[in-house]
């Protein structure tokens, strides 16, 4: 089998959260973060033939780019990577060893919503790799919604981006590193029960993320 394009650039994002993963039987594949505060899911185009626990993915995408076009082949003991020049081998994992999503994720009703669309994601995500920001925070005014990013230091260097309006009043932070996402128009939920969900317009992309909250001095 090959890998399309599309596979690739999702599973480089996967390794990006978690270099755990299981490459699950058919199209719908997911991944969860070492800490637990952030699990995605989508639905490939590319179907694997089976379940395969693999310890390191970034490790996989490396080799896979490495190879020309190369002809992916799973058995139950090992996963292979060939082109006409060689062929590079991964062994099984042991799930059990593993950081992986065992269960369904059952969102609560959220008290907040707001699209954000594809420019303004953009503009938010080249924000936080050009800078550095390490929390965002979501903040509903009764008027304007905006994102607040800021160093660790708090209050010394904040970027403030209008993302739309709202009558409600709020504030949620996350960590910065959780909302890089692909790019795209995405409709935002926030729950005070301590989640967030970033869901796709386009796809059945779904980002779930945990709401950091700030420690108690």
């Amino acid at each position: 089998m090959k890998l399309s394009k599309n596979t690739m650039n999702y599973l480089k994002h996967f390794s990006t959260i978690s270099p755990n993963f299981v490459f699950q039987k058919g199209t719908q594949q997911n991944t969860i973060s070492f800490g637990k505060d952030r699990a995605v899911s989508t639905t490939l185009d590319t179907s694997f033939p089976l379940d395969f626990p693999i310890k390191d993915l970034g490790g996989f995408v490396k080799a896979a780019s490495s190879l020309n076009d190369p002809d992916v082949i799973f058995s139950k003991s090992k996963l292979t990577l060939s082109d006409k020049n060689g062929k590079i081998l991964f062994k099984r994992s042991k799930k059990r060893e593993l950081i992986v999503l065992t269960k369904k994720i059952n969102f609560p009703d959220p008290e907040v919503e707001f699209e954000i669309s594809n420019k303004k994601y953009m503009s938010l995500v080249n924000s936080l790799k050009r800078h550095g920001f390490y929390y965002i925070t979501f903040k509903g005014d009764g008027k304007f919604i905006t994102a607040e990013s800021e160093l660790s230091y708090k209050g010394e260097y904040i970027y403030i981006q209008r993302l739309g309006s709202t009558q409600k009043q709020f504030s949620f932070r996350f960590r910065a590193t959780n909302l890089i996402c692909p790019v795209d128009d995405y409709l935002v939920s926030i729950s005070s029960k301590g989640i967030g969900r970033f869901q796709s317009k386009n796809s059945d992309y779904i980002s779930y993320i945990a709401i950091d909250k700030p420690k108690s001095t």
